[in-house]
């Protein structure tokens, strides 16, 4: 459960600016790293407040994005954004809320297993709002999208890589 924040958005510049201030505690001017810091704010104020249709608060170069699944209150998230940041952040509105990308999630990991896929990665790339696969063999890839339905498999982006697949 998220920390609940206990300062009004009008104040997150400044908490980001004391909390998170340079070594030297010397201004050099606003950088993407504070805009995430201050995004990250908002996104604690968000899930507090369970605010109706919020998904997720991110940078996706250049842009600051708040990603929704109607129904949302525009104004509501606004106004709970650091004044700074309202007129720069981008509200996209996509097809899978949180609850909905962790089932579409663990449906894929269920069907790899079940059809026998031996290497693969997998997540939800809340950017693409999809679920990202690579596979090592066009075989295994068919045998995955014959385990999940057509709804899942539209939702699913796979990518075919050569092997193996290494995580770190």
């Amino acid at each position: 459960m998220p920390i609940a924040r206990i300062h009004p958005p009008e104040q997150d510049v400044a908490y980001v600016r004391q909390h998170f201030a340079r070594y030297d505690g010397t201004a050099t001017g606003w950088s993407w790293l504070e805009d995430v810091a201050v995004l990250q704010e908002f996104h604690w104020r968000a899930v507090a407040a369970n605010a109706p249709g919020y998904v997720a608060a991110y940078r996706d170069e250049p842009r600051l994005m708040i990603d929704v699944k109607p129904p949302y209150d525009r104004a509501a998230l606004l106004a709970m954004l650091a004044p700074e940041l309202r007129d720069r952040v981008t509200i996209r509105e996509i097809r899978h809320n949180r609850a909905e990308a962790e089932a579409l999630k663990s449906a894929v990991i269920a069907a790899s297993e079940s059809a026998g896929v031996s290497e693969m990665i997998a997540g939800f790339s809340q950017q693409n709002d999809r679920m990202e696969v690579i596979l090592t063999d066009e075989d295994e890839a068919d045998r995955l999208c014959a385990a999940l339905t057509p709804e899942q498999v539209a939702a699913t982006h796979i990518t075919i890589a050569l092997g193996p697949l290494i995580v770190y």
